[in-house]
């Protein structure tokens, strides 16, 4: 089996300081640019991927966030009515804002943290064949 033929970069079209200068693929020939090509297709593939099933798992986080907030607003908006006096309703108002501050603050961490591996995920170096 042949060797796939290499094309050499002379060292003043490389980095500063690279010797010798870098040895790349010779894209002209059919076979090599074929496997360029599949490579690219297949990292190209396993990023999208990873970027889907990611958008996924974020879409049913915030569905299920927002799901549980809608309870609280309703419980929320009841205790309200239901207030025989100012006291009950500021309490009630009181402790609804607090845990909004609170739920929205974690929900706000775990997004980021989705978000942080999703693009791990789909960045991930591969090792070469």
């Amino acid at each position: 089996m042949a060797e796939p033929q290499t094309r050499r970069r002379a060292p003043d079209q490389g980095p500063e300081g690279l010797e010798g200068g870098i040895e790349m693929p010779s894209l002209f020939e059919p076979k090599e640019f074929a496997n360029f090509s599949k490579r690219n297709m297949e990292l190209a593939t396993r990023a999208a991927r990873a970027y889907f099933d990611g958008a996924a798992q974020m879409n049913k986080e915030l569905s299920e966030f927002l799901n549980q907030r809608m309870r609280k607003d309703l419980e929320c908006a009841r205790l309200l009515m239901t207030s025989k006096n100012g006291e009950d309703a500021f309490s009630a108002q009181s402790d609804f804002v607090a845990a909004a501050i609170k739920d929205y603050a974690e929900e706000a961490s775990r997004i980021f943290s989705l978000a942080a591996g999703i693009a791990n995920e789909a960045l991930k170096p591969q090792s070469s064949d």
